[in-house]
């Protein structure tokens, strides 16, 4: 099962989402853990390998399962995720595997592909906690 730490930047009720060059879907910034790496020091490394930035307050948000899943050809596999409220003074300087950043808004974030997981566990608890 795939680990993946998830980062989750809110300034104005907008959330930060990424795609890639090869993308057809959005995501947070974040990523694997590689070795025993826990998931805040995977968040870490990913901020910076990602966007360059370093955060300034981490606080654990949530934590779920999911079984594998497939959206617009991409195969997500089965994933235990773990998302967590972040922030940083610094500027976004997304790296070169990140071909857009952008600031969603609730209602942006209910017409963009997204994983299922992600809408059900992550776009809706930060909804229900009006984060966005």
């Amino acid at each position: 099962m795939r680990r993946r730490a998830g980062a989750l930047l809110i300034r104005n009720k907008k959330l930060l989402m990424l795609t890639g060059p090869k993308a057809d879907f959005y995501w947070t910034p974040g990523g694997k853990l590689d070795g025993n790496e826990t998931y805040a020091e995977a968040l870490v490394r990913e901020l910076d390998e990602e966007l360059h930035i370093i955060a300034t307050n981490i606080r654990s948000y949530h934590r779920f399962s999911s079984p594998q899943e497939i959206l617009n050809g991409y195969t997500a596999p089965e994933s235990e995720d773990e998302y967590f409220l972040i922030e940083t003074d610094d500027e976004i300087k997304p790296d070169r595997e990140i071909s857009t950043a952008i600031w969603a808004t609730q209602q942006d974030l209910a017409h963009m592909p997204l994983l299922d997981k992600f809408r059900n566990n992550i776009v809706a608890k930060l909804s229900q906690d009006d984060l966005i």
